[in-house]
């Protein structure tokens, strides 16, 4: 089976590298050293496209592919291209929409010409433009459709690619499984990453730092966890539903087997008494068996006790 390489999104690396640009070499080999395949650069902070490269080559990470923002690329996009172009990134993705050019408002028209304006641009410096999604793509325009698909349908291959951030569509309510198989071989990067969401979070986009934000009877939590142990895997809420109503159990059941082990192990240790002192092998044996079961409990027991705190 054909290895897909991994990279990592160095957004999420930010505090280590915005005020400290002298950081890049040392974060970079910590990326390798964790064996990283290359990185999806997010900024330059103020260092020169040659030094990123050289520095990015000489360690043996790949420049997959860079966010950069909608604006920047907006007011000049030949200068971008040209700039991530000394880098070598194959793709370049506009990370966010601001919420004026969100689906349903004025400025949606406009954003859809601007990326089919940008993505040309880029296509013409060997650079595929890629769209990133949140979860507020998600939302029905008059026709009935997502704007996350008319995104798709108004702007042609060649000029845009599809990143699918499998969380966002998640987030969003919407199988990350289904929209893959959807846009297949459109989706050349994909972001991929866990979370767990309770309650009603009314500011998400708090934890990307985009919108930082209170708002009032925000009383939810939402927030990023390592692929599998958050709400990616299909059928877990049903698992944790199964463990939460068997976690209301486990203080009997524990107590039950805890019983059990106590009353096998005094007797094993009566009837090892009793063999020793009486020499019988088959009944030193059945002590032994007895021992077993004792400490197999007990084991039991333990264990129901540590799944009733995880749970």
């Amino acid at each position: 089976m054909k290895r897909l390489p991994v990279g990592i999104q160095v957004y999420g690396l930010r505090d280590l590298l915005e005020n400290t640009p002298e950081n890049f070499r040392s974060v970079r080999l910590q990326i390798k050293e964790m064996d990283y395949d290359g990185v999806e650069l997010a900024g330059l902070y103020g260092l020169e496209p040659e030094f990123v490269k050289k520095t990015l080559d000489e360690i043996g990470l790949i420049p997959i592919s860079a966010h950069v923002p909608l604006t920047e690329m907006m007011e000049d996009a030949k200068k971008v291209a040209e700039t991530y172009q000394k880098i070598g990134v194959s793709y370049i993705a506009v990370p966010y929409l601001p919420e004026e050019y969100r689906p349903n408002t004025p400025g949606y028209e406009t954003v859809l010409k601007e990326m089919a304006r940008i993505g040309q641009i880029m296509k013409e410096y060997g650079i595929k433009l890629e769209y990133h999604n949140h979860d507020f793509e998600f939302v029905r325009l008059p026709d009935g459709t997502f704007g996350f698909d008319d995104i798709y349908r108004r702007i042609p291959e060649d000029l845009l690619k599809v990143e699918p951030d499998l969380c966002w569509i998640k987030v969003a309510g919407e199988s990350p499984v289904d929209y893959l198989k959807k846009y297949g071989e459109r989706s050349e990067v994909v972001h991929l990453k866990d979370y767990i969401k309770e309650g009603n979070p009314k500011n998400m986009y708090k934890l990307i730092g985009i919108e930082s934000g209170e708002e009032e009877g925000d009383s939810g939590i939402f927030e990023f966890r390592p692929v599998g142990f958050g709400m990616q895997i299909a059928g877990l809420d049903a698992i944790r539903n199964i463990w939460s109503s068997a976690a209301e159990l486990v203080p009997a059941i524990w107590l039950l087997l805890g019983a059990f082990a106590a009353c096998g192990l005094v007797a094993a240790g009566l009837t090892l008494a009793a063999a020793k002192k009486a020499f019988a092998p088959a009944l030193m044996a059945t002590a032994c068996v007895v021992v077993a079961v004792g400490i197999f409990l007990a084991r039991i027991g333990f264990y129901g006790l540590y799944m009733g705190i995880a749970l």
